[in-house]
């Protein structure tokens, strides 16, 4: 089970790091992610009572999923690892679409 949902957590990290990346906005997430570390379960929790807003507005996304990834500060370091790891996928974003 915890084999599993690691997995998920990854698919879920390299996921937000490709979407971020086709945004444009690495370097702000970094930023972010940096700065809300600290908070990062009241975050999370927040998502939870959101979720219920959020769902009808969104395509498929499983808000209680990254509101799990959220609380773990090692899933966030893990996220911040990944995007800069490519700091250049703001520039080949704009070619492939």
């Amino acid at each position: 089970m915890a084999e599993s949902r690691q997995e998920q957590n990854e698919q879920l990290i390299e996921r937000l790091a490709q979407q971020i990346g086709r945004w444009r906005l690495t370097g702000p997430a970094i930023a972010l992610l940096e700065i809300a570390r600290p908070l990062s379960f009241i975050i999370g929790q927040g998502l939870l009572l959101c979720q219920p807003l959020l769902e009808p507005l969104s395509t498929g996304l499983h808000f209680a999923d990254y509101a799990d990834l959220l609380t773990d500060r090692t899933n966030m370091d893990r996220l911040v690892a990944r995007l800069e790891e490519e700091p250049s996928w703001g520039c080949q974003a704009g070619r492939n679409g």
